[in-house]
């Protein structure tokens, strides 16, 4: 009897989706690493995350832009796991200016028109920023990160930042 019930146990265990012997096929945060991975290639320490990643169930969904954050060296300074209605993307593009972050990952994939929406308000709002695109193996594009151009005009002997003349060696600095 009792060597049937270690049986069983062990046939249990293996099946029961918690089980510490259940073998993971699949790393849900591939779309962190790639994010991450994108904003170490460039320049910046501040992030703003808006949505949810593409695996809430799997610890990947409002997680999501920190992880992405912590895999790049970056700090969140703003994150919201809801992506804005149409009325409220003005009151979310004021945040955002206020924020200032230096990238904004916006997390959603194609078919969801607030993303959409949002990704083209912002590709609007910061026309001089580049953009990638986030993506995991099984999904595709899950979202997009903008990196943000601080500096609005550069000239060969100084830039206007304020109402000061800067030159381009006090920038680096």
């Amino acid at each position: 009897m009792a060597i049937a019930l270690v049986v069983l146990g062990e046939i249990a265990a293996l099946a029961y989706s918690s089980s510490p012997f259940r073998m993971r096929t699949r790393d849900f945060q591939l779309s962190c690493y790639d994010a991450g991975n994108r904003l170490k290639t460039h320049r910046g320490a501040t992030l703003a995350s808006i949505g949810a990643g593409p695996f809430p169930e799997h610890g990947v969904g409002w997680e999501a832009g920190y992880k992405a954050a912590f895999f790049g060296g970056r700090r969140i300074i703003a994150a919201t796991d809801d992506l804005p209605s149409p009325e409220m993307t003005g009151a979310v593009l004021a945040d955002l200016a206020k924020a200032a972050p230096d990238s904004i990952i916006v997390w959603g994939s194609g078919s969801n028109p607030r993303y959409v929406s949002f990704v083209q308000s912002l590709a609007h709002e910061y026309h001089a920023a580049s953009s990638e695109e986030i993506s995991d193996p099984v999904l595709g594009v899950v979202g997009t990160i903008l990196f943000i151009n601080k500096l609005k005009a550069v000239n060969s002997s100084s830039t206007e930042f304020g109402s000061q003349p800067v030159s381009p060696e006090q920038l680096t600095r």
